[in-house]
Order: C-alpha cells, then sequence, then structure tokens
C-alpha cells in the first residue's frame, strides 16, 4: 500500500496539532532543573548548619575560657562540645573531620598592640589581661556544591 502525498500531508497536519504529551515533554525538560536546584539547596543548608555549628562550639569554649586556667582545658572543653556534632580530629585532620585550637596570649592595657608574657608587669604595677583565641575549621565536601572550609574564630578576655 502506497500512501499518496496528499495522505501524508494530512497525517503530518494531525500530528503538528495533536498536543497529547506535551505536559510530559515540558516536564521531562524542567525536572533535571529542579531536581539540581533542591540539592544544591539541601548542599547549601547542610554548610550553613555546620557552620552554626562550629559558631556554637567556639562560643562554649569562650564561656570557659573566660575563667579557666589554661589552653588545654579550653580546648578540652571546645573538643567535648565539637564531638556532640562533628568527628573531631586528633592530629592532623582528615575531610569531614573538625580541628580546633586554642592560643592564649597576654596584653598590657597601655599597649593594646603588642603581646608580653602572662607573667610581665605592666606600667603601673597591673598585671596584663589575658586573652584566649579559640579558632575552629572542617573541610565541607556537598554533593553539588564544591569542596569548601568552613572555619571560625573568636577571641575572649580571661578576667
Amino acid at each position: 500500500m502506497k500512501m499518496g502525498i496528499a495522505a501524508m500531508v494530512g497525517i503530518l497536519r494531525g500530528m503538528l496539532r495533536d498536543r497529547h504529551g506535551v505536559s510530559a515533554v515540558e516536564f521531562s525538560l524542567i525536572a533535571p532543573v529542579l531536581v539540581f536546584g533542591g540539592f544544591a539547596t539541601v548542599d547549601a543548608g547542610m554548610a550553613v548548619y555546620e557552620e552554626m555549628m562550629i559558631s556554637q562550639t567556639l562560643r562554649s569554649g569562650a564561656h570557659l575560657a573566660i575563667q579557666a586556667e589554661s589552653e588545654a582545658q579550653v580546648l578540652a572543653v571546645l573538643e567535648a562540645v565539637a564531638s556532640e556534632n562533628f568527628t573531631v580530629a586528633s592530629g592532623t585532620p582528615a575531610v569531614g573531620e573538625l580541628s580546633a585550637a586554642v592560643t592564649s596570649y597576654c596584653i598590657c592595657p597601655e599597649a593594646t598592640g603588642t603581646a608580653v608574657a602572662c607573667t610581665a608587669v605592666c606600667t603601673g604595677g597591673s598585671a596584663p589581661n589575658r586573652f584566649y583565641s579559640l579558632s575552629a575549621s572542617k573541610q565541607f565536601t556537598g554533593v553539588i556544591l564544591p569542596a569548601m572550609t568552613l572555619t571560625g574564630s573568636i577571641h575572649v578576655i580571661a578576667q
């Protein structure tokens, strides 16, 4: 059976007017964009959450640092609080592990830009103010977002 040109043209016109399946085709074009956007949103949310948890860990350590007597005490609290939400690095951090650090330094009230020994005597016979610098960082690897380092730091004066 041979089809005539007129019959073929009629079939083509009918196909061009047929709207069945248009929604399925449109959805198949838009669905990958929606899925990608969903994963990117979840990734960004997880990164923000982890950064907030790093900040909370540092604030908890800062509360103790106000009355602490040593860097080791503050670091122990930082690691204890961090272990509730993260895997804490013991040494060189692996991907996904939180590394925390605490340093202390002293500054005389009259020379705020210069660190001095904590046993020094400042002008007027006063003792220097002790400061603690707390910092934490973690490598974040998302599904869609590129790998990035999340960091936080806080400086506290001990009284």
